[in-house]
């Protein structure tokens, strides 16, 4: 019994003493940091459980995306920047490591010498291995801009959990063979961008474990013959931006979990199918930016997982029959930027996936009927900067799933009518930077239903296109963007657009339209932004804009207007950006657009304009309104009642009469800045010619010449 109570009361005890031990006030509470390890000089020690570095390296100029791929894991990460060497001693208890070199070293490499010298003081250029002795628990080492020159053997070898290791740009040459020496759980490692030539048969060894492995940037010419063999699970390799020219065969036999390989950016001017023969699990292959002059036939027979195929920037001529063999889960087939005069059917046997095809920037003239029959999911296809002249009609009747084809920048002088039917699910087609003069009339239609054409985007830019016919846009009832600038346009049907009550977006800049005054743009309901610039508009009458309720942005500049209908903008009353710049106005009323409670942009600059006029009732809340470039000579202090808060009037290249109605001029409007800078120049009266606006602060403008001969005393002062 009494042995059960001396229990009883040890353990109230304890509770006692627990409870008071966490009733303390906070400035009694254990400090649990003060058994930390001191962090090392001219480093930053952060606790990993945080989870937060916002302003750890603000004043460190220096690239923190590593930041997003951080793992979650327990102990302190160690940030260090500008160390001649490395911490004689890194706290036991960090799991990630960051040395970063002078943020200048890279370009040191064309320095002068007193500039390498400067730099070298903060940058590491030796691994002493000892430094990582008593860290076995770092599991991720960053060291990058440093000058490294030499990595010894096994200077990682008391980092058993090391899992990630990146050793960018540091001016790597040589690798020891035993340099990884003891990384038997390492699983990414990054090499790119040093100066490695040469790799030891033997430098992966130890890396059993190794998931990805990135060497791009480097100047190495040919990898050893079993140089990744060790390398069994390995899954991303980077190869690109060396100066490989060839493989041998086995080079990547053991490297059966391939899922990526880049081999991008080098010499290679042919492709051999051994080399791929066992990457079975490759699901992105890239050798753009080679030299390889043909694709031979069964290049890639046993890639069965290959998604991403990228052959482009090369000078392939010549694609062999079956080159393609079994890619049937291939989505993305980049040919674009080679020397292809055609394409056949043949081509593009076993594609049975593919999405997106791109073959822009090839010397492509014809566009045959039955090309690209074998390959009807396509959803884009680029045919872009090509020498294409004549498309067969039906030559895309069979790619129902498509919804981009892009033709532009070729030389097709016409575009005729079922060149894009059988397109059900088509939803752009640029055209633009051709020399289409002629458009058959429902050219763009894909079924007998207009109703069922699904068309969001046409782009006929940079043509030769004359006029549109009532025809010539038919079958797009869902039309968003429609796009007709830079062409020799001189008239639009009024029934052209009658059906693009989804129109959002018109730009019809940079052709010859004179008469806006046939009612063209009365159904387009939802446009919100047209640009009618760079025509040879004369007038806008009062029925010019009427239908277009959220028009937002109208572009109307360099043309030719010289008038303007009192109730040309009234129905325009969402309208925030109006643009007058550069056309024939001698003068305006603001009464045209007052009361418009969205208009913010008005630019009236490069006009005629002797006169503003502004009623007394006129009001506007404009940020911005440009009167520069015109014939003005005064301006009413009621321009007050146009400008909003905050907001600029530009009066520049203006020869200003300085007198007294000026005056508001002189001393500015509250929340009105006036960018006059130094071309806002008096030209009136004859003794005040050539003299700043800017220069007549604080002074009593008067029309008397008292008060002239006393501004005249007061600049000559100055």
């Amino acid at each position: 019994m009494k042995f059960k109570l001396l229990q009883l009361l040890f353990l109230a005890l304890f509770l006692h003493g627990s409870f008071q031990y966490n009733t303390y006030p906070r400035r009694y509470v254990r400090d649990h940091s003060a058994h930390l390890e001191a962090c090392p000089s001219q480093c930053r020690c952060m606790d990993l459980n945080q989870r937060s570095t916002r302003g750890l390296f603000d004043s460190w100029n220096i690239d923190q995306s590593w930041q997003n791929t951080e793992p979650d894991e327990t102990g302190r990460s160690v940030v260090c920047q500008g160390l001649r060497e490395l911490p004689a001693r890194i706290p036991s208890d960090a799991t990630k490591l960051t040395v970063y070199g002078d943020s200048s070293s890279m370009r040191s490499r064309g320095a002068r010498h007193t500039d390498r010298r400067l730099i070298s003081e903060t940058q590491i250029q030796y691994i002493n291995r000892n430094v990582f002795r008593d860290s076995v628990s770092i599991k991720e080492i960053i060291m990058s801009g440093n000058n490294i020159a030499i990595m010894y053997p096994s200077v990682f070898h008391y980092l058993r959990s090391l899992q990630i290791l990146s050793l960018t740009n540091n001016n790597i040459r040589h690798l020891s063979a035993a340099v990884f020496n003891g990384l038997g759980n390492l699983q990414e490692l990054r090499l790119s961008d040093n100066m490695i030539k040469f790799l030891p048969y033997t430098v992966f060894t130890y890396l059993t474990e190794l998931k990805s492995l990135y060497l791009n940037g480097n100047k190495i010419k040919m990898l050893p013959r079993d140089v990744l063999k060790p390398l069994v699970n390995l899954q991303v390799l980077d190869l690109s931006r060396n100066n490989i020219s060839d493989f041998y065969d086995a080079t990547f036999d053991q490297n059966v979990n391939l899922q990526e390989l880049l081999l991008n950016g080098n010499r290679l001017w042919k492709i051999r199918p051994r080399w791929f023969q066992n990457l079975y699990s490759l699901r992105s292959l890239s050798l753009r930016g080679n030299a390889i002059v043909n694709v031979p036939a069964k290049s890639f027979a046993n890639l069965f997982n290959l998604e991403e195929l990228l052959l482009s920037a090369n000078h392939i001529e010549e694609i062999e029959n079956g080159a393609f063999n079994n890619l049937r889960d291939v989505k993305s087939l980049d040919l674009s930027t080679n020397d292809l005069s055609e394409i056949r059917s043949s081509y593009l046997n076993d594609l049975d996936s593919l999405s997106e095809l791109f073959l822009s920037n090839n010397k492509l003239v014809q566009i045959k009927n039955g090309t690209f029959d074998l390959i009807r999911y396509l959803k884009k296809l680029d045919l872009s900067r090509n020498d294409i002249r004549t498309i067969e009609t039906g030559s895309f009747s069979l790619l129902r799933q498509l919804q981009i084809l892009d033709l532009s920048h070729n030389k097709m002088l016409k575009f005729k009518k079922g060149i894009a039917y059988g397109i059900e699910n088509l939803e752009e087609i640029h055209l633009d930077n051709n020399f289409i003069s002629v458009i058959g009339d429902g050219a763009f239609m894909t079924s007998n239903l207009e109703r069922l054409s699904k068309m969001k985007l046409l782009n006929l830019e940079q043509n030769n296109i004359k006029k549109i016919d009532a025809q010539t846009l038919k079958g797009m009832p869902r039309l968003k963007t429609l796009r007709l600038g830079n062409n020799n346009i001189r008239k639009i049907h009024p029934q052209a657009m009658a059906t693009f009550i989804y129109l959002e977006t018109l730009t019809l800049n940079n052709n010859k339209l004179r008469d806006l005054n046939n009612g063209m743009f009365s159904n387009l309901q939802n446009v919100y932004s047209i640009n009618l610039s760079n025509n040879k508009i004369r007038s806008v009458s009062e029925n010019t804009f009427l239908g277009l309720d959220k028009l937002e942005d109208l572009l109307m500049s360099g043309n030719k207007i010289n008038s303007i209908h009192k109730l040309a903008f009234r129905a325009l009353p969402s309208l925030s950006s109006l643009d007058l710049k550069e056309n024939r106005l001698v003068s305006f009323n603001f009464s045209f657009v007052t009361n418009m409670a969205q208009l913010t942009v008005m630019d009236l600059s490069k006009n005629h304009l002797f006169w503003i006029d502004i009623p007394p009732g006129a009001y506007l809340r404009l940020k911005d309104l440009l009167l520069s470039n015109n014939n003005l000579q005064t301006l009413s202090s009621n321009i007050k009642h146009l400008m909003g808060r905050s907001s600029i009037l530009s009066l520049d290249n203006n020869p200003w009469d300085c007198d007294c109605q000026l005056k508001w001029a002189v001393q500015p409007l509250k929340d009105v800045r006036l960018d006059t800078s130094s071309d806002a120049m008096c030209k009136s009266p004859p003794k005040l010619h050539g003299t700043k606006v800017n220069s007549l602060k604080n002074v009593r403008l008067d029309t008397s010449s008292d008060a002239i001969n006393h501004l005249q005393n007061f600049m000559v002062q100055r």
